[in-house]
Order: structure tokens, then C-alpha cells, then sequence
């Protein structure tokens, strides 16, 4: 089955006439796209087209407590008077005998009088342009559509991924896989015909018993009919509670996301950053104290150290010349004993003269070629200071510097973000109504998940006192028919429908038992391959008895609800969908409302590019931007076959689909 177009005419909020083509191009693009704010039409389409195919029995209507033709008149545009009525017309296409056939039910209605008119009229034909009117299909359209789309097989296919996670638990996942189950293997109409060879066996027994007999037989089924009448309520009560928590949950998520975007968090964490700032503060200044006391030690040199280079270089040949003034002494005393020695010899010669002259000479030469006087006369210590500052103390005073600097950039980049944080910290008489309405939204919603857990008990007790009221039901009816039957027919009908019943009571057994186990592994197949975690789950089971999951790990350890995080449990939820859908064997198209509203950035990765491209030949998706963004359309931009932009015009009140997904392209 491929829907191949879906028609509204002043529907929901689609004013006037849209024609939305919703045929896959190709085998390789399977999936349909539509993008839209949040009312904007989105669960719209997916309500027209379960209106189209199911009309009455349409899943909205009992959801939403409504009557059918209350709903029909809400789905009427407001811009439209109810006596112009609206109308959904769906065209899907099927394969038969190796051709296809297109099908188009069209259902239009208004209101007149105090009544509402519906026409359910359905064509068809090899294609668009050659549909023709079908009495027979247009009588009876509900046996036909759950020949190709049984309604309850129907959820696997068509479902709102916000409301699913209610699978994943895996204390009440067992409604929907029995539910599933049954449709699939056909047990509903086994159940049904036990059903009915049971109402055959008291008619039998009524009928031949004696008239004490047929007193307890009236009061023992008036006693069972009066436990199923209370069981059916408490049934009744358990769905009803089970939707209101389910919109209960809605709520609180809608709640939390108002309170983060108004800044509710930072208003929790306000006492926690006033303390940050002081503790930023506080390190602000004891990094300032370190940079004084830094500053008031030899840093400053740190601004000359080119001069204290040159001071350097001028000491060295200051201790050339200290060296040279101690040869200069040297040398004059030698010099004098020297002529002295000669002078007593040689005193009045000339040359004695010149020998004198000959030392001067030399003295002066080596005093000039030591550079003259010294400049700096640094003492030993004096030296040994400078030459430690030069090598690596200043380098390493640097260094503390720079490094006290850094840490003191950080903790002003801290302080700027922390003081910002306190910035958008709403007062409290801003946010007082919403802290309010929040807490009173998770008040009721804790308040409706005790009525529920009481209300499952009722329906367990009143499950129980059922089985107990129809056992004794059946044993008067067997004292009945031992004691007081004279028509041997009758008794031979009896005890055939009883062991009739107990073969049909054992074949559903064995049914079960034979193909719960291909449930159960295309289910784990399914989740392990959303999830990639083999660890996590090793094997699941399926309880025969109350169709509940059970998860088991690494050797067989029980795994219990609570170790699996939100992101798991909503994928769990996908894969029971997907694991039930793949076990039904039918070729049907997958829609998703809300594909990716509760995951996080990593399990939403996981479905768009895990599920998405494979649930099925026909895939279309009802997002907002929020949910499948540039980053998912890369993953998936290659299996887009078409993509729609719902835009909704607040003067009008009105939405009309666009090709192109929002701003950011996409396959028209």
C-alpha cells in the first residue's frame, strides 16, 4: 500500500482546498518530510488520514471522548459555516494480480438542521484519471479497509511518537502488543467464536433445564453479568486515566520547557551563582595580591633588563681592567726596584734615561689597551646577583607573572559569565505563576498516576471476581445439563461445544507460543539496531499470560525498567512499533507525528538515521524544526523523496503546505 494523495477542503486548519502529493519518487527516497511550527497543522494530517480511512472508528474520537459527529463538526475550519461543511479525500495505491490499482475514499459532510450529513463514497480505478464510482466498496467500506489496514493493527504504522513512550513501560506495554498480536495471527476470531459456543452452551442449558434450574441459571449470569458490567468500567476507567495522564505528561514537558526558557533554572541556581560570584571574587583578589606582591619585588627589572645586559658586558671589562690596574702596580714596582738596581751602576748614563722611558712607555700602552678606568666596581655578591637574575631569574619571574596573569583573565572571563548568568535571573514575582502552575501540573500529574495504579488494581480484582463468576457459571451449567436434560441432542451440543472450546482454548496457546518468539526477536532486532548496545539488552521475552516485556542482559539478569534512560525507553517504544509491524507482514505506509520530541541529541541521531530511511517503503514524517534540523537532513537528505513546509498565517487563522522543509531546502 502507498499513499499516492491526500485532499483537503476546509479542514482542521487548512482553509480552502490543498492537494498534497504524497507518492515517493523513487524506491530509493521513502521518505515524505513535512515540516511545521508547533500548531500548525501537522497532527492535522495524520488525524485526516485515519478520519479517511476508519471514519467512526476513527482513534481521535475515542481518544478525545468526543462523539462522532461533534468531531466532525470540530475538524470544519472556523472560517467556514458548519452548514458548508468540509470534506478528506484519500487516495492510496495497491498491488493485485501484478497491477495497481489506485482506491480514493471520499468523505464529505455538513451540517443541516441539528444533524450532520456524511457521504462516504469511494472509486476506483488503474489511474486518477480513470477512477470510477464503486457501490459495493462505498457500502461496505469498514469490512474492506480492515482487509488492507485492520485498526488494530493500524497504531504500528500510524502513531505519534510523543504519546508512545506509555510502550516502553514495560508494566503496560502488554495492551498494546495483545492487542497487536491478536490482529496479526487472527485471534480475535478465535476468542470470538469461544465467545459464541458459550452463549450457545446457555442458551442449550437454559433452554432444557427444569425451572429451579433456570432460577440459579438467571441469578449465576446475572451475578457474572453484573462483575463484567463492573470490570468493563474499571476497564473504562483505566483508558480514560491512562489519556489524561498521557496529556498530563504533555503538560508538565510543555511546563518545563516554559520554566527553562523564562529562566526558571537559573532562578533555581541563583543561590548557587551568588556564591560563585563570591568565590570568583574571592580568587580575583587573592590573584591580584600575588601579582603585588610580585610587583614589589624584582619585577620591575623586568622593564630594563637590556641595561642590566649592558651593565653585564661593562662589568667583565671592568674586571679586565681591575686585572689590568693590579699588573699596573705590579709592573711599577718591579719597574722601580729595577732601576734602582741599575741606577747605582749607571746613574749619570744616558741610558739608564732611556730605560726609564722604555718602562713608562710600556706601562702606559698596556693601561690604555685595558680600556681605562673601571665604571662599576661590582662587589663579588653584587656580581653573583646579577648573573642569577640574567640566567633564569628573571625568565622564571616572567614566567609567575604570566602565569598569574592568565589566572586572573580566567577568573574575570568567569565572573563576566557568572555575572551574566545573574543578569537573566527573572525576579521572583515574574516567574511566581509559572513556579505555581508548574508545581500544580506535577501535583496532578502525580495524582492521576496514583488513580491509575488504583484503578488498575480495581481492574485486576474485578478481572479476577470475573474468572470466579464464569467458572461457577460453567460448573451449574455442567450440574444442569447432568441432572436435568432429557434432549440428548442438546447435551451432545453441549459437551461439543465444550471440547470445541477447549481445543480452540489450546490452539491459541500453541499459537502464541509459536510465534511469540519471532515477535520477541524481531522487537530486540529492531532495538538493537536503533540503539547499538548490544550490552545493554542480550534477550526479551514476551509473558504469554499478560503480553508483558521482560528485558535480560548479560547472563539472563533481569533488567528493571529503571536502568533504561528516557532516550532508551522512547527507542524501546519505536522498536516494539517496528519489531510488531515487521512480524505483521504487510506492505503498509509508516507515520510519525512528533518523530523526535522527547530524545536527546544522541538517540535522536540513532532514529533518524537508524529508523527513518528503513520502517518501511513509504515513511512520512511530521516534524518541527526543533526536532529534524540542517545536522538531521544531512543524515537523511539522500532517502528525502518529497518535503513540505506548513505555514501557518495567524491573521487567517489558516495553513497552507509549501514545498521545501522550512528555510532549509530539501527535496520539494
Amino acid at each position: 500500500m502507498i499513499l499516492t494523495r491526500l485532499e483537503l477542503q476546509d479542514f482542521g486548519v487548512y482553509a480552502g482546498r490543498h492537494v498534497i502529493e504524497l507518492e515517493p519518487p523513487s524506491a530509493e527516497k521513502p521518505i515524505i518530510l513535512f515540516g511545521g511550527l508547533n500548531g500548525a497543522g501537522k497532527t492535522t494530517l495524520l488525524e485526516a488520514v485515519q478520519l479517511a480511512l476508519y471514519g467512526t472508528r476513527t482513534p481521535t474520537v475515542k481518544r478525545e471522548g468526543l462523539g462522532y459527529e461533534d468531531y466532525l463538526l470540530r475538524c470544519i475550519h472556523s472560517s467556514v459555516a458548519a452548514h458548508e461543511g468540509a470534506a478528506v479525500h484519500l487516495t492510496f495505491k495497491l498491488r493485485a494480480d501484478g497491477k495497481d490499482r489506485l482506491v480514493q475514499i471520499r468523505r464529505n459532510w455538513y451540517k443541516k438542521s441539528n444533524n450532520v450529513r456524511e457521504a462516504e463514497e469511494v472509486f476506483v480505478g488503474e489511474s486518477s484519471e480513470a477512477l470510477a464510482y464503486d457501490a459495493y466498496l462505498s457500502e461496505h467500506w469498514a469490512e474492506y479497509i480492515d482487509t488492507v489496514v485492520p485498526l488494530g493493527v493500524a497504531p504500528l504504522f500510524f502513531f505519534d511518537a510523543d504519546r508512545i513512550e506509555g510502550f516502553a513501560d514495560l508494566a503496560n506495554s502488554g495492551d498494546l502488543i495483545r492487542t497487536a498480536v491478536h490482529g496479526l495471527l487472527g485471534l480475535d476470531l478465535v476468542d470470538r467464536l469461544a465467545l459464541d459456543l458459550r452463549v450457545l452452551e446457555r442458551r442449550k442449558a437454559g433452554k432444557e433445564a427444569r425451572t429451579d434450574h433456570r432460577d440459579a441459571l438467571a441469578n449465576a449470569e446475572a451475578a457474572q453479568a453484573a462483575v463484567k458490567a463492573e470490570h468493563a468500567v474499571a476497564n473504562d476507567r483505566v483508558e480514560q486515566l491512562g489519556d489524561a495522564l498521557t496529556a498530563a505528561e504533555v503538560e508538565v514537558a510543555l511546563l518545563d520547557r516554559r520554566f527553562r526558557e523564562d529562566g526558571g533554572d537559573l532562578f533555581v541556581e541563583r543561590a548557587k551563582l551568588e556564591a560563585d560570584r563570591e568565590r570568583v571574587r574571592a580568587a580575583i583578589h587573592q590573584s591580584e595580591e600575588e601579582l603585588r606582591r610580585l610587583a614589589s619585588g624584582s619585577a620591575p627589572l623586568l622593564l630594563v633588563r637590556d641595561l642590566l645586559e649592558d651593565v653585564r658586558a661593562e662589568d667583565e671589562r671592568d674586571q679586565m681592567r681591575e686585572g689590568a690596574a693590579v699588573l699596573q702596580r705590579v709592573l711599577r714596582e718591579r719597574d722601580e726596584a729595577l732601576l734602582g738596581l741599575i741606577g747605582d751602576q749607571m746613574s749619570a748614563e744616558p741610558k739608564l734615561r732611556e730605560i726609564e722611558a722604555f718602562l713608562e712607555d710600556d706601562r702606559r700602552a698596556r693601561l690604555e689597551a685595558s680600556g681605562g678606568p673601571v665604571v662599576y666596581g661590582l662587589s663579588a655578591q653584587a656580581r653573583l646577583d646579577l648573573e642569577r637574575l640574567l640566567e633564569d631569574g628573571l625568565d622564571e619571574l616572567a614566567d609567575r607573572i604570566q602565569g598569574a596573569v592568565q589566572l586572573r583573565r580566567g577568573y574575570l572571563a568567569e565572573l563576566d559569565t557568572v555575572d551574566r548568568r545573574l543578569e537573566g535571573v527573572p525576579e521572583q514575582d515574574a516567574i511566581a505563576a509559572l513556579i505555581r502552575e508548574r508545581g500544580e501540573s506535577r501535583s496532578k500529574l502525580a495524582e492521576l498516576e496514583r488513580a491509575l495504579e488504583q484503578a488498575r488494581g480495581d481492574l485486576e480484582r474485578t478481572g479476577r471476581d470475573l474468572e470466579v463468576k464464569e467458572r461457577d457459571l460453567q460448573r451449574l451449567q455442567r450440574r444442569i445439563a447432568d441432572a436435568s436434560w432429557e434432549n440428548e441432542v442438546s447435551r451432545r451440543v453441549v459437551r461439543a461445544s465444550a471440547e470445541a472450546r477447549a481445543n480452540l482454548a489450546e490452539f491459541r496457546t500453541k499459537v502464541l507460543e509459536r510465534n511469540l518468539r519471532r515477535v520477541e526477536s524481531l522487537i530486540l532486532q529492531s532495538f538493537q539496531e536503533l540503539l547499538r548496545k548490544e550490552s545493554l539488552v542480550a534477550s526479551l521475552a514476551i509473558d504469554p499470560e499478560d503480553m508483558g516485556i521482560r528485558l535480560f542482559g548479560e547472563a539472563g539478569r533481569l533488567i528493571h525498567p529503571d536502568r533504561l534512560s528516557a532516550g532508551e525507553r522512547q527507542l524501546l517504544a519505536v522498536s516494539i512499533l517496528w519489531g510488531l509491524a515487521r512480524a505483521s507482514h504487510r506492505v503498509l505506509p509508516t507515520i510519525v507525528d512528533t518523530p523526535l520530541g522527547r530524545l536527546d541529541s544522541v538517540h535522536r541521531a540513532h532514529l533518524v538515521s537508524r529508523y527513518f530511511p528503513y520502517a518501511s517503503h513509504q515513511v512520512i514524517l511530521l516534524s518541527t524544526d526543533e526536532e529534524i534540523n540542517e545536522a538531521h537532513l544531512d543524515r537523511i537528505g539522500d532517502f528525502i523523496g518529497r518535503s513540505y513546509h506548513l505555514e501557518y498565517d495567524d491573521r487567517t487563522g489558516a495553513t497552507t503546505p509549501l514545498p521545501g522543509y522550512f528555510q532549509m531546502g530539501g527535496v520539494a
